[in-house]
C-alpha cells in the first residue's frame, strides 16, 4: 500500500516497475476525490514517438478565474446626487452600463456627519479586464454637472484600488467625461503542490 499525504483532488496515473526486472510493470489510474476546485490545466504538447513511446512536453496553467469588483459613485463635500447626472461604467468585455443614484449611504459609511447618496455597480471580470467609469448628463435642456463626482473601485476584499474624479462642469449635454480607466488583477492562489515529469 501507498501513502502519499496531501495529494489535490484529480485523477493520476501510475506506472509501478519491479526493481529487479525493468520490464515487468504495472499500470494503475487512482481518482482523488473531486471536492476542491481548481483552477489549472495541463498544457501538453507532442515532441515525438519512437517505439510506441510518446514525449510529451507540458506545463501546469492557471485559467483565468474571474472575481468581484464593486464601482462606487459620490459626490464628495456636497452629498447631493444631481438629477440630469448619470454615473456611466464601461468594460472592456463589452458591458456598457449607466446609472443615478442606486442607494443613500448611512453616516458614517462615506461621511461622519452627512447620509451620501451613492451609485453602486458589481462586475464580475478576469485579470486584464478593464473598467472605464465617466459621467454623461440625461437629455435635459440646460443641464450642467455642477458638482465633482468620485468614482472608487473595490476589489473582491473590499480594498479600495483605484479613484478617479469627473470634476464640476466635465459632461455637458452631448458630451460624456471619462473619468479614468483601470485595468483588474484577481487575486491568485498559489497552488501548494509540485508535479515533476
Amino acid at each position: 500500500m501507498v501513502n502519499i499525504p496531501g495529494v489535490r483532488d484529480g485523477t493520476y496515473n501510475f506506472t509501478l516497475t519491479d526493481l529487479s526486472d525493468p520490464t515487468c510493470q504495472a499500470y494503475t489510474t487512482v481518482m482523488v476525490g473531486y471536492v476542491t476546485d481548481i483552477n489549472e490545466y495541463i498544457d501538453a504538447e507532442l515532441k515525438g514517438i519512437a517505439n510506441c513511446e510518446a514525449d510529451l512536453g507540458a506545463e501546469i496553467k492557471e485559467l483565468p478565474a474571474p472575481c468581484l469588483w464593486k464601482v462606487q459613485v459620490h459626490t464628495p463635500v456636497f452629498f447631493q446626487w444631481e438629477a440630469w447626472v448619470n454615473a456611466v461604467v464601461k468594460t472592456s468585455t463589452g458591458k456598457d452600463l449607466i446609472q443615478k443614484q442606486t442607494r443613500i449611504a448611512p453616516k458614517p459609511e462615506l461621511d461622519q456627519w452627512n447620509d451620501a447618496p451613492i451609485s453602486e455597480f458589481y462586475l464580475s471580470l478576469n485579470t486584464g479586464d478593464q473598467i472605464t467609469v465617466g459621467t454623461a448628463l440625461t437629455t435635459t435642456p440646460g443641464a450642467q454637472k455642477l458638482r465633482a463626482y468620485e468614482f472608487n473601485i473595490f476589489d473582491e476584499a473590499n480594498n479600495n484600488v483605484y479613484t478617479a474624479t469627473s470634476p464640476a462642469g466635465a459632461s455637458t449635454f452631448g458630451n460624456n467625461h471619462v473619468a479614468g480607466t483601470y485595468t483588474v488583477t484577481c487575486p491568485q492562489t498559489v497552488p501548494n503542490y509540485t508535479i515533476n515529469w
